[in-house]
Protein backbone atom coordinates (compact mmCIF):
# COMPACT_ATOMS: atom_id res chain seq x y z
CA UNK A 1 0.00 0.00 0.00
CA UNK A 2 1.14 3.44 -0.62
CA UNK A 3 0.35 6.72 0.24
CA UNK A 4 -2.37 9.35 -1.48
CA UNK A 5 -1.17 12.11 -2.94
CA UNK A 6 -3.50 15.83 -3.27
CA UNK A 7 -4.91 14.20 -6.05
CA UNK A 8 -5.76 10.87 -4.69
CA UNK A 9 -3.96 8.66 -6.64
CA UNK A 10 -1.52 6.49 -4.50
CA UNK A 11 2.28 6.32 -4.75
CA UNK A 12 3.98 3.50 -4.19
CA UNK A 13 5.78 2.97 -0.85
CA UNK A 14 9.31 4.23 -1.12
CA UNK A 15 10.65 0.83 -0.36
CA UNK A 16 9.41 -0.45 -3.45
CA UNK A 17 10.64 1.99 -5.91
CA UNK A 18 14.25 2.70 -4.22
CA UNK A 19 14.92 -1.07 -5.26
CA UNK A 20 13.66 -0.27 -8.98
CA UNK A 21 16.04 1.69 -11.54
CA UNK A 22 15.80 5.22 -10.73
CA UNK A 23 15.38 6.49 -13.96
CA UNK A 24 13.87 14.08 -13.31
CA UNK A 25 15.57 20.14 -10.63
CA UNK A 26 15.23 23.79 -9.80
CA UNK A 27 14.41 24.92 -6.02
CA UNK A 28 11.87 27.36 -5.14
CA UNK A 29 9.90 27.80 -2.25
CA UNK A 30 6.24 26.44 -3.16
CA UNK A 31 3.30 28.30 -3.00
CA UNK A 32 0.81 27.49 -0.76
CA UNK A 33 -1.14 29.72 -1.69
CA UNK A 34 -2.19 27.48 -5.11
CA UNK A 35 -2.42 24.45 -3.23
CA UNK A 36 0.94 23.06 -3.43
CA UNK A 37 1.85 21.70 -0.29
CA UNK A 38 5.63 21.23 -0.22
CA UNK A 39 8.95 23.09 0.29
CA UNK A 40 9.74 22.83 -3.45
CA UNK A 41 7.22 22.12 -6.69
CA UNK A 42 8.12 22.30 -9.72
CA UNK A 43 5.60 22.74 -12.92
CA UNK A 44 7.73 19.27 -15.19
CA UNK A 45 7.68 19.07 -19.02
CA UNK A 46 7.30 16.21 -20.67
CA UNK A 47 11.21 16.67 -21.24
CA UNK A 48 12.28 15.76 -17.91
CA UNK A 49 9.85 13.03 -17.69
CA UNK A 50 11.09 11.80 -21.24
CA UNK A 51 14.96 11.46 -19.55
CA UNK A 52 13.24 9.10 -16.82
CA UNK A 53 13.88 6.42 -19.30
CA UNK A 54 15.83 7.10 -22.11
CA UNK A 55 19.70 9.00 -21.44
CA UNK A 56 19.63 11.99 -23.61
CA UNK A 57 21.39 14.81 -22.60
CA UNK A 58 20.56 15.89 -19.33
CA UNK A 59 18.65 12.43 -18.22
CA UNK A 60 21.06 12.36 -14.72
CA UNK A 61 19.88 15.49 -13.18
CA UNK A 62 16.09 14.62 -14.53
CA UNK A 63 16.41 11.28 -12.11
CA UNK A 64 17.90 13.08 -9.79
CA UNK A 65 14.27 14.77 -9.90
CA UNK A 66 12.64 11.42 -9.48
CA UNK A 67 14.47 10.05 -6.45
CA UNK A 68 14.29 13.26 -4.72
CA UNK A 69 9.95 13.08 -5.38
CA UNK A 70 9.88 9.44 -4.94
CA UNK A 71 11.52 10.54 -1.34
CA UNK A 72 9.13 13.08 -0.69
CA UNK A 73 11.89 15.71 -0.92
CA UNK A 74 10.20 17.81 -3.93
CA UNK A 75 6.67 18.25 -5.53
CA UNK A 76 5.89 17.78 -9.36
CA UNK A 77 2.96 18.59 -11.16
CA UNK A 78 2.41 18.97 -14.63
CA UNK A 79 -0.35 18.94 -17.13
CA UNK A 80 -2.83 15.93 -18.03
CA UNK A 81 -1.39 16.59 -21.82
CA UNK A 82 2.13 15.02 -20.42
CA UNK A 83 0.72 11.44 -20.59
CA UNK A 84 0.28 11.31 -23.58
CA UNK A 85 3.42 13.39 -24.95
CA UNK A 86 4.98 10.99 -23.09
CA UNK A 87 3.11 7.79 -24.54
CA UNK A 88 4.19 9.30 -27.93
CA UNK A 89 7.58 9.86 -27.38
CA UNK A 90 8.87 6.61 -25.95
CA UNK A 91 7.10 4.86 -28.61
CA UNK A 92 9.27 6.71 -31.28
CA UNK A 93 12.29 7.49 -29.80
CA UNK A 94 12.15 4.75 -27.24
CA UNK A 95 10.54 1.76 -28.77
CA UNK A 96 11.33 2.19 -32.52
CA UNK A 97 15.14 2.68 -32.22
CA UNK A 98 15.30 -0.49 -29.86
CA UNK A 99 15.85 1.50 -26.82
CA UNK A 100 12.88 0.18 -24.73
CA UNK A 101 11.14 -3.41 -25.33
CA UNK A 102 7.65 -3.34 -25.06
CA UNK A 103 7.09 -4.07 -21.95
CA UNK A 104 9.13 -1.53 -20.49
CA UNK A 105 7.37 0.67 -22.58
CA UNK A 106 3.82 0.20 -21.46
CA UNK A 107 5.02 0.16 -18.00
CA UNK A 108 6.32 3.72 -18.62
CA UNK A 109 3.47 5.35 -19.74
CA UNK A 110 1.90 4.89 -16.42
CA UNK A 111 4.89 6.08 -14.54
CA UNK A 112 3.58 9.58 -14.31
CA UNK A 113 0.04 8.31 -12.67
CA UNK A 114 1.82 5.73 -10.21
CA UNK A 115 4.47 8.10 -8.80
CA UNK A 116 1.64 10.09 -7.66
CA UNK A 117 2.79 13.23 -9.61
CA UNK A 118 0.01 16.22 -9.51
CA UNK A 119 -1.73 16.02 -12.93
CA UNK A 120 -3.76 19.11 -13.60
CA UNK A 121 -6.42 19.09 -16.61
CA UNK A 122 -6.73 20.85 -19.53
CA UNK A 123 -10.27 22.55 -19.75
CA UNK A 124 -11.39 25.29 -22.02
CA UNK A 125 -9.16 27.77 -20.14
CA UNK A 126 -6.34 26.29 -20.02
CA UNK A 127 -6.84 25.69 -23.91
CA UNK A 128 -7.08 29.51 -24.29
CA UNK A 129 -4.21 30.77 -22.23
CA UNK A 130 -1.67 27.91 -23.82
CA UNK A 131 -2.56 29.24 -27.16
CA UNK A 132 -2.18 32.87 -26.65
CA UNK A 133 1.10 32.07 -24.93
CA UNK A 134 2.29 30.12 -28.32
CA UNK A 135 1.47 32.92 -30.00
CA UNK A 136 3.21 35.38 -27.98
CA UNK A 137 5.73 33.50 -27.02
CA UNK A 138 6.65 31.42 -30.27
CA UNK A 139 6.11 28.09 -28.54
CA UNK A 140 5.22 24.76 -29.85
CA UNK A 141 1.27 24.41 -28.14
CA UNK A 142 2.28 21.04 -25.82
CA UNK A 143 5.35 23.78 -24.51
CA UNK A 144 2.74 26.80 -23.83
CA UNK A 145 0.53 24.44 -21.86
CA UNK A 146 3.53 23.82 -19.19
CA UNK A 147 4.57 28.02 -18.87
CA UNK A 148 0.91 28.95 -18.59
CA UNK A 149 0.33 25.84 -15.65
CA UNK A 150 3.66 27.48 -13.64
CA UNK A 151 2.05 31.28 -14.93
CA UNK A 152 -1.13 29.61 -13.18
CA UNK A 153 0.66 27.90 -10.28
CA UNK A 154 3.38 29.98 -9.45
CA UNK A 155 6.00 27.60 -9.41
CA UNK A 156 9.13 27.38 -11.45
CA UNK A 157 9.44 25.56 -15.13
CA UNK A 158 11.97 22.83 -14.79
CA UNK A 159 12.43 21.91 -18.87
CA UNK A 160 14.61 20.39 -20.87
CA UNK A 161 14.17 22.63 -23.32
CA UNK A 162 16.97 25.39 -23.18
CA UNK A 163 15.06 27.50 -26.05
CA UNK A 164 11.62 26.98 -23.99
CA UNK A 165 13.23 28.43 -21.07
CA UNK A 166 14.99 31.22 -22.64
CA UNK A 167 11.44 32.48 -24.40
CA UNK A 168 9.55 32.14 -20.54
CA UNK A 169 12.24 33.56 -18.59
CA UNK A 170 10.39 37.23 -18.35
CA UNK A 171 7.46 35.17 -17.42
CA UNK A 172 8.34 32.58 -15.36
CA UNK A 173 10.74 31.24 -13.16
CA UNK A 174 12.81 28.41 -15.14
CA UNK A 175 15.72 25.89 -15.17
CA UNK A 176 17.13 23.52 -17.43
CA UNK A 177 18.18 20.13 -17.08
CA UNK A 178 21.83 19.98 -16.28
CA UNK A 179 23.67 18.32 -19.19
CA UNK A 180 26.37 15.51 -18.96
Amino acid sequence: MGTRNSTGSVRPPVAEIRDAPVEATATVPAQEAHGLATAQTYVVDTGVFVRWFLAQDGYEHAREIQKRFVLDEITLVTTDIARIELAHVLRTKGCVPGLLDRNSYVKAVRTIDDLGVEIRPTDAETLERAADWAVQLSLRFFDALFVDLAVQTGCPLLTSDIRLARAATRYISTEVLRPR
